[in-house]
């Protein structure tokens, strides 16, 4: 009797283990692209875009892009990228100075946030910044 207890309590764990199924261990990116912001590329894709107004003491000083890239070209890439900034009635507010990431590798998806990827307009109009839009071209050298 004693070994049927055994045997059945045995079983339920090892069932219950089946059921209960894995986790995923691997990596995964959770896309978080805010709305007011796109993207033109043929290169890279966003995986992460956020847009934070910033302020000092109820003022705001500026608009900050923050970004993360995931490389779709299927080869070793380096872009340039800009930002460019608009009101409500599409305007033109700001262009960004170019900045470059090189060599991406393959399938390579950002995940630290670092001062290349984010981008400032602290220009009188950034408090009418709605949305923007991030240019990532391929960037071939000099």
């Amino acid at each position: 009797m004693r070994k049927i207890n055994l045997a059945i309590i045995f079983a339920i764990i090892l069932v219950t283990g089946f059921l209960s199924g894995c986790t995923n261990t691997g990596t995964t990116t959770e896309e978080e692209v805010s709305s007011d912001i796109t993207l033109e590329s043929e290169v890279v894709r966003l995986v992460h875009a956020k847009l934070i107004p910033k302020k000092d003491e109820d003022i705001l000083v500026s608009m900050d892009v923050e970004y993360l890239f995931k490389n779709i070209a299927g080869r070793v890439v380096s872009v340039q990228v800009t930002a460019e900034y608009y009101d409500e009635q599409d305007n033109l507010l700001y262009t960004s100075e170019p900045r470059l990431i090189t060599n991406l590798p393959i399938d390579y998806t950002e995940t630290n946030i670092s001062p290349t990827n984010v981008i400032s307009y602290s220009g009188g109009d950034a408090d009418k910044v709605d949305h923007i839009k991030i240019v990532a071209d391929e960037y071939f050298g000099t």
